[in-house]
């Protein structure tokens, strides 16, 4: 039989402890023949003992527990648990895969879908970080949320600020093969003289996915203290999250307990949001939004020098 390297022997599709390696030393005599079970394999910094290919090599990596539920509008409940590892890099990307992976397993894979998400993201010394959002339509809602879990991790596991230690994920997706979308039809203030001090109805038209008309009316409660012109903002939660960002041009939170209550104050997608908007001036000072601020603050335009400071126009009441 000729002699192969042993790039050139066919690939092996398992192997068991009894499995036996034979390696001889070419211009020699010398060959040596060993199960795998008792193969010797000195480790780094592990001096003279040697140990068996057999058996774990080292302590395992530290995981993340992690609890998923999933609750199907037809009645069935299962519950998964596994682990991740703890990385900057895998924790984030191994959530998103095993959250995939088992939502296209034993959920709608294509066509109309709802998920709605709730649970809790528990960090060591920085409280909870909540979710509880909502996922609805014909593109991809699965992978949409599992996203909205693996954003705030990510986040999290990659702050500049310091390591931030998740103890345990805990998450509930109930699912439903029906779409839960509304339209936004019209909005309008069902009070001609609408003053400071008071309270005003806000009549919002919404229209369903299915075409029927539903009517509420929301409560806006003015501010005594209300002068000039107001502008009233009625929108869903992606749409606004965005629009504060470009407004209040907020980059990136300056301290973990920034971050966290960032994470927790996130609009959310099942959220119709009303924002009573005045033209006074506002700042956002080290991060955090400072609206209407009083006569015995400098103007805005005086403190951009300092880099912490940011002046937006548009307040919220």
């Amino acid at each position: 039989m000729a002699n192969k390297q042993i790039h050139e022997l066919p690939a092996a599709e398992a192997l068991a402890p009894e499995d036996h390696v034979l390696v001889s030393q070419a211009g020699a005599n010398l060959t040596r023949r060993a199960s795998l079970a008792t193969l010797p394999v000195r480790l780094p910094g592990d001096g003279s003992h040697a140990r068996t290919i057999a058996g774990k090599l080292g302590a395992g990596p530290a995981l993340i527990p992690v609890t998923l539920t999933l609750e199907a509008e037809r009645g069935s409940r299962r519950t998964f648990n596994f682990g991740v590892v703890k990385d900057q890099l895998f924790t984030p990307l191994m959530t998103y895969s095993a959250l995939v992976n088992t939502l296209l397993s034993y959920e709608r894979q294509n066509g109309t879908a709802t998920f709605a998400v709730t649970g809790s993201a528990v960090l060591k010394d920085h409280g909870v970080v909540t979710f509880d959002n909502l996922f609805s339509g014909g593109d991809s809602p699965a992978i949409s949320a599992a996203a909205s879990v693996i954003a705030p991790v990510t986040a999290l596991v990659n702050n500049d600020d310091e390591a931030i230690e998740i103890e345990r994920l805990d998450l509930t997706m109930k699912t439903s093969e029906q779409p839960r979308t509304a339209t936004l039809q019209r909005v309008w203030i069902d009070d001609p003289r609408p003053r400071a001090g008071r309270s005003v109805p806000l009549k919002v038209h919404l229209r369903t996915y299915r075409g029927e008309d539903v009517l509420r009316t929301v409560p806006i409660e003015i501010p005594a203290n209300a002068r000039g012109s107001l502008q009233v903002v009625v929108s869903d939660g992606q749409r606004l999250g965005v629009a504060e960002q470009r407004e209040a041009r907020v980059t990136q939170p300056r301290t973990v307990e920034q971050l966290v209550r960032m994470l927790n104050k996130g609009r959310r997608n099942s959220t119709l949001y009303v924002k009573l908007l005045s033209g006074d001036a506002g700042a956002v000072v080290n991060g955090e939004l400072l609206s209407s601020l009083p006569p015995s603050v400098p103007t805005p335009g005086a403190l951009v020098n300092d880099l912490n400071v940011s002046p937006f126009s548009t307040a919220p009441r």
